[in-house]
């Protein structure tokens, strides 16, 4: 069984979001509406997939692949947006027996159009959930016959006619749609209460219409208000109200007492404290007000931002913890020549190594600044040290980086272009807002050879908890490491929540 999903996005209401304004990328609960309309096909017995792309069509691609993770193939198809995207379905429609076509922003919540001899067209009253202005919701089911006789369209309005010559109409009620501003906001809760059964989210149930993912800080006097989801590695602060309607996607963070209500914080983004967000889509510095229609771009890191502009780095006490942490490591600019002497003239070469990474943040053109830090070991033997190997051969030579400026003491992994682009793409962006360190906290907790989930999790966490109290307590564990070993049931402690 074929479907034909339209994932071009629609044009205008999301453009002040940037690159996360791709409406079938747009998350409803903890994944993009794409996924949704995927795993909807799959599990109705769906295994041949065409998808047709325009916009952001590698940000796609990657995401999905080639569809194996859902057990299905996916063929794509590049197109000059979505009006030019209708003159691909009669031939994608021809090349097999029957298809459904889909939109990959709209899901209809009562299942699928029925497959019969005639063409089947979903309609709907529901404002922002169909794709014109006759309610047609872009969904249909085109049986062969009726593929083989279709003719090229130039427009819409053109299929809709056709088809609805040549077959029945069917009313749908309204399931999710990130079309329309005010429709996108109204998914989410229509996602969280009635189509909850029908969605796989990964979050867990916490109550009648809360989901909470996994690894999420929820403080004693947090309210999470029905219906609201909580995406993986979320930080919520002391007072703070999330609900009702509200989605907080992976590694968010909201501050104390500030109150998300009707809106949606995609991944990443962080909240200032005392800050009132409502009929919202943010993204990172980028508010997009709904009710009003208007993009607001905040330049204060302490109101809307990446989440590591809200770590303690950026405080007075930060900015010195950095700088004493700088002035420490000075020494080693003296002590890593000695000792690389020492190494050559007994025979070992390359007496020593440079690391070179990305220096992260990187800035807003793009473009990966790439800076280095000094080892006695390469890049796959630091990547595997441990204890005082690590100490003596990655961490020592590495001390020089943090007194020149180019590392942090304690900070994200240290990676090469290479592998910041094989990194998943929520990942990667986390990776290049937060600064790299000689120390991670997935290493000092996990260890060297750390599983990708425990990797992630731990590089997520760090971001919303970056500052110096949080710095002193992975430079406290790590000389704990070097002094006892490293125990089997070695843990953060109270630092992290679950």
């Amino acid at each position: 069984m074929r479907a034909v999903i339209i994932a071009t996005g629609c044009a205008g209401v999301w453009d002040g979001l940037g690159a996360a304004g791709l409406s079938s990328m747009l998350p409803v609960g903890d994944r993009p509406i794409l996924q949704h309309v995927l795993e909807r096909l799959v599990s109705a017995g769906f295994r041949e997939f065409d998808m047709v792309l325009g916009d952001a069509a590698e940000r796609v691609e990657k995401y999905f692949s080639d569809g194996q993770r859902w057990g299905c193939r996916i063929q794509y198809h590049l197109t000059a947006g979505f009006e030019k995207a209708v003159s691909l379905v009669p031939s994608l429609a021809q090349a097999g027996h029957g298809v459904v076509l889909a939109q990959g922003d709209v899901l209809p919540q009562d299942g699928l159009p029925a497959q019969g001899e005639g063409a089947v067209m979903l309609h709907t009253q529901a404002a922002g959930h169909a794709i014109d202005e006759t309610g047609w919701t872009g969904w249909a089911w085109i049986p062969d016959s009726v593929a083989a006789e279709m003719p090229a369209q130039a427009t819409w309005a053109g299929l809709r006619n056709w088809l609805a010559a040549h077959g029945t109409s069917v009313e749908t009620q309204a399931g999710l749609s990130a079309r329309d501003g005010e429709a996108y906001l109204a998914s989410q809760t229509t996602a969280l209460t009635t189509m909850a059964a029908q969605l796989q989210f990964t979050a867990f149930p916490a109550g009648e219409g809360i989901w909470i993912g996994r690894n999420v800080g929820l403080p004693p006097m947090t309210q999470v208000v029905a219906p609201s989801l909580i995406g993986d590695n979320s930080q919520i602060g002391r007072g703070a109200v999330i609900g009702p309607g509200a989605v907080l996607c992976a590694g968010c963070l909201v501050d104390d007492h500030s109150h998300v209500v009707n809106s949606v914080v995609l991944s990443g983004s962080y909240v200032g404290r005392q800050l009132d967000i409502e009929d919202s889509v943010v993204h990172h510095h980028r508010l997009l007000n709904v009710k009003l229609g208007a993009t607001v771009t905040v330049q204060d890191a302490f109101l809307l931002g990446h989440v590591e502009s809200a770590g303690g780095g950026e405080s007075l006490a930060g900015k010195v913890a950095y700088l004493v942490a700088r002035v420490a490591a000075l020494p080693a600019l003296l002590i890593v020549p000695l000792i690389a002497i020492v190494r050559m003239l007994t025979g070992q070469h390359p007496a020593i190594q440079r690391r070179r990474f990305v220096r992260s943040p990187a800035p807003a053109d793009g473009r990966w600044p790439v800076t280095s830090a000094s080892s006695f070991v390469d890049a796959a033997g630091a990547a595997q040290a441990d204890g005082w190997r690590h100490f003596w051969m990655v961490f020592l030579p590495g001390l020089g980086a943090v007194a020149l400026g180019r590392v942090r003491l304690v900070g994200a992994p240290m990676r090469d272009e290479a592998e910041l682009r094989a990194l998943p793409e929520d990942w990667r962006e986390i990776a290049l807002q937060t600064r790299p360190g000689l120390l991670s906290e997935s290493f000092v907790q996990n260890g060297p050879m750390a599983g990708e989930d425990e990797q992630f999790a731990s590089e997520a966490f760090s971001a919303v908890s970056a500052g110096w109290r949080f710095s002193v307590g992975i430079v406290a564990r790590y000389a704990m490491l070097l002094a006892l070993g490293r125990p089997n049931t070695m843990e953060m402690g109270s630092a992290r929540r679950s």
